[in-house]
């Protein structure tokens, strides 16, 4: 009966001790965002991003913004240019240069831990079977993202996570 009562003490600290254990792993946080602008093809007269691999942009400033805002429409370069970046910084993910009009980029999540910041993102692609639209596309997504305050000041690394796979990093300090 003593090697029982033992038994079920050593179980329950064990399970005290895998309780705080659990506790202490930090876990990735969720960072909100909102959209500025979508575009599935490309705008007349805004300039296009011409590669064909995937890019993560980041601007953490308001002088980094004309190296962004000749992509994107008239309409959403005032909002980009009247960001608070000490308070927010913005992400846009570029899925490439494409041969047809029928792809698209979808930030779904946003996440950090320590001084990683995650971007995971959906590039849609036709399906087989689909009509295509021949049409050259260059398709984007671009958020404003909430600044975390323990991320001020650091160097921080931007991971691109498209369908599941690391295809883009950049390293960036936040101000």
């Amino acid at each position: 009966m003593k090697s029982l009562w033992k038994l079920i003490g050593s179980l329950l600290i064990l399970m005290v001790v895998a309780m705080l254990l659990s506790t202490c792993v930090q876990q990735e946080a969720e960072l909100s965002f909102e959209t500025i602008e979508k575009e599935v093809g490309t705008r007349l007269g805004a300039q296009r991003y011409e590669a064909k691999e995937p890019k993560l942009v980041i601007i953490a400033t308001l002088d980094e913004v004309s190296s962004l805002s000749p992509s994107l429409s008239p309409e959403a370069r005032p909002e980009l240019s009247n960001i608070d970046f000490s308070s927010y910084f913005v992400i846009a993910v570029f899925q490439g240069l494409k041969a047809v009009y029928d792809y698209e980029v979808c930030i779904d999540r946003i996440t950090y831990l320590d001084e990683t910041v995650k971007v995971f993102t959906k590039f849609v692609e036709p399906t087989e079977g689909q009509m295509l639209h021949p049409a050259q596309s260059s398709p984007y997504h671009v958020v404003r993202v909430e600044k975390p305050q323990n991320l001020a000041g650091k160097e921080v690394q931007f991971m691109l996570v498209a369908n599941g796979r690391e295809v883009a990093s950049e390293m960036r300090r936040l101000p």
